[in-house]
């Protein structure tokens, strides 16, 4: 009888997650991998959150101390091959920004939970971790400034700082003009294998069309050719528009949801929603839920949504703001539908920032380092060196000439040109060609703006 029982469960546990799995939700992040979903439960009897997960079908309360918000947990395979979830545990209720984040962990396999001395410590905020086998990444100094994106084995050794965050708002912008980032909010994060993705939120103090509470973006790193992409971007408006949950599948593919944190109107239709990078272009999945949509996560090849419950019931609501909430649905699409989403125009990298050339014009200046990686979905040998003019007359873009422009290095010179006649920020890309042609190579970036002296800089392609 015993073994029969044990047979019982094993096979429970090696169940994939199917349908509905909970209807008692927070409004907090959810988590999933291999079998495995975990979620956030509001439970009044300690007027905190419970760390709530379901393994194939099995679902139970962890033996972690509740939280006064809910847990930004996410999933992964951990060190010893089982499924690991690790947590950032922040200061305050989930209707303020918390004052402290440490970040924690449960291994599922030997059912205990962990810690991370070296992202818990006092005088530093850590958020946003995500585990990959031996690997973790979590970000730092989030109070204000500029965060920064740790890559570090889960023993706390080899800490590696990743240059993923956007530093300007080149590609973010929807007036297209690139300024120095100077405050970052990164909200998730995913790591698989050598791809590293962050969301995150950002804004500046010099300029540039950052809404009401920043530009939100999805970025994926290649850690190996150091060439990253802006997949997704959105202004925060009255809506309060971010991106969140990011998640990679078994086959690597990169999952996100845009998100409204006030008035849904902004997340309806096709602009919001789970959306998954494919390499055909960008996929929106159909669930049905539209603006109710509040979390999103993969189980090997299984999207797990999570939604507000349709119509508000009564009860459902902790608080009279009616922010947080406590009959959400968590559900997994074992058979998904998706609609292709028309891929936005492509920007500049947002290495590259604004500088003035004269009193009337702004260009582009290259980062000091560039990846030997054209920075597609799938990088390609090879470097592209963007050059961009806009025409000011004192803080108003106006019209202007077309600008010439020329890259050099050693004894090969590529000439492009800048066009006119436009206000706003106009771009050339100058192709530097394959791995022999353009990288291990110094090159001058080179403007030619009428009635001005020409204006250089340099900009070092990587090798492969």
């Amino acid at each position: 009888m015993l073994a029969a029982v044990g047979a019982l469960s094993a096979s429970a546990e090696a169940a994939p997650l199917a349908g509905v799995l909970a209807t008692d939700a927070s409004n907090g992040p959810i988590a999933a991998y291999s079998n495995t979903a975990a979620w956030s439960r509001w439970d009044p009897a300690v007027a905190g959150y419970r760390l709530v997960v379901d393994r194939g079908g099995a679902i139970r309360t962890l033996a972690v101390p509740p939280s006064s918000r809910p847990f930004e947990v996410t999933a992964g395979r951990g060190p010893d091959g089982a499924t690991w979830l690790v947590w950032a545990r922040c200061a305050g209720d989930s209707q303020s920004e918390p004052t402290a984040c440490d970040i924690e962990g449960y291994d599922l396999g030997t059912d205990r939970p962990k810690t991370f001395p070296f992202a818990a410590r006092a005088d530093t905020m850590e958020r946003a971790p995500a585990i990959n086998g031996t690997r973790m990444v979590y970000v730092t100094g989030l109070s204000s400034g500029v965060a920064r994106v740790h890559l570090r084995h889960v023993d706390g050794s080899g800490d590696r700082i990743v240059s993923v965050l956007p530093r300007s708002t080149c590609a973010l912008s929807i007036d297209d003009e690139c300024f120095a980032v100077t405050r970052t909010t990164p909200l998730a994060s995913a790591l698989r294998g050598s791809r590293l993705a962050v969301a995150s939120r950002v804004s500046t103090t010099t300029g540039g069309d950052v809404g009401i509470c920043g530009l939100a973006s999805v970025r994926l790193l290649h850690l190996d050719t150091r060439a990253v992409r802006t997949l997704d971007t959105a202004v925060c408006g009255l809506s309060g528009q971010g991106m969140r949950d990011v998640a990679f599948d078994a086959d690597s593919r990169l999952w996100w949801r845009q998100s409204c944190s006030g008035d849904a109107s902004a997340c309806q239709g096709t602009r919001g929603g789970p959306f998954r990078q494919t390499a055909s272009g960008l996929q929106r999945l159909m669930t049905g839920v539209g603006s109710r949509l509040s979390g999103i996560a993969v189980a090997t090849r299984t999207p797990v949504v999570g939604a507000r419950a349709a119509g508000s019931p009564p009860g459902c609501f902790i608080t009279p703001l009616e922010i947080e909430y406590r009959c959400g649905t968590v559900t997994a699409f074992t058979t998904p539908s998706f609609a292709a989403v028309s891929a936005p125009r492509q920007l500049p990298p947002s290495g590259y920032v604004t500088v003035r050339g004269t009193s009337r014009v702004r260009l582009l200046s290259p980062p000091a380092t560039i990846a030997c990686s054209r920075g597609d979905i799938r990088p390609r040998p090879g470097a592209t060196l963007w050059a961009g003019a806009s025409w000011v007359n004192g803080r108003l873009r106006v019209a202007g000439p077309a600008v010439p422009v020329s890259a050099r290095s050693g004894g090969r010179t590529l000439r492009d040109t800048i066009p006119g006649g436009t206000a706003g920020q106009q771009t050339a890309r100058i192709v530097l060609g394959g791995p022999s042609h353009a990288c291990g190579r110094t090159w001058t970036l080179t403007y030619r703006p009428p009635g001005a002296a020409p204006i250089s800089f340099t900009t070092r392609v990587l090798a492969r």
